[in-house]
């Protein structure tokens, strides 16, 4: 959930008025929000999926060129392990798809995908891939959002498989579309509780930063599964 978008919708709407003309002026920049629910929560997580879907599809950007770790670099340590099968979980626009061999790019909200789709509907078996990539897409929304989509992604990598992770400590994103977006807080004490808790090793962690924008750290680490 959302909290920043579910404490919104409980302060700032009239529940007595039009409820998606409000919606629409608030939380969507005056688009359509014909249809939307009523309720508080299930309101909350329409809107919710409205703005990332939005945000993702309409207004990102790659610039994972200016990260020192978490950037097509990656292709060559997958590559070297000949793997049958690696996933790319929130692909993006799937520029990765050339550079590793046997890739799956996965995404809900990006028509480069190969699968265009969230990872907790991804119909695949556990233990299908040998690796997989997570940078910035296990990010969104509280503790409820991110365990589920973790223990999936570590679940799809085989035994001894690596995925290789950036994620956000929180940071609210500079662009106007991404304002109502619930950055995760990650840190490195989370990353060692997540790790013991689903039996992986923490491996070449590092912070990182955007290139000459200091404004921007990230964290790089790498999780071994047991």
């Amino acid at each position: 959930m959302n909290n920043k978008i579910l404490n919104a919708v409980l302060t700032m709407l009239d529940f007595n008025k039009d409820i998606e003309s409000q919606v629409g002026e608030i939380f969507l920049n005056g688009s359509d929000a014909s249809g939307c629910p009523k309720t508080p929560e299930e309101l909350a997580k329409w809107i919710d999926k409205k703005v990332l879907e939005n945000y993702f599809r309409n207004h990102w950007k790659p610039n994972w060129e200016n990260y020192r770790y978490s950037n097509a670099g990656i292709a060559f340590k997958i590559n070297i392990t000949k793997p049958e099968r690696v996933i790319d979980i929130g692909c993006g626009e799937n520029l990765l798809k050339d550079k590793i061999k046997n890739l799956i790019g996965v995404d809900p909200f990006n028509s480069k995908a190969d699968l265009e789709i969230d990872i907790l509907d991804l119909d695949e078996p556990e233990n299908s891939f040998d690796h997989a990539i997570v940078f910035g897409s296990i990010n969104f929304g509280n503790e409820e959002d991110i365990e589920p989509r973790l223990e999936k992604a570590i679940g799809l990598v085989k035994p001894g498989g690596t995925l290789f992770f950036r994620v956000n400590p929180g940071i609210q994103h500079e662009n106007q579309n991404s304002k109502w977006i619930q950055f995760f807080d990650w840190s490195e004490d989370r990353i060692a509780s997540y790790a013991q808790k689903y039996n992986c090793k923490v491996e070449n962690l590092h912070w990182e930063r955007e290139g000459d924008r200091q404004s921007q750290p990230r964290i790089y680490f790498e999780l071994i599964k047991n």
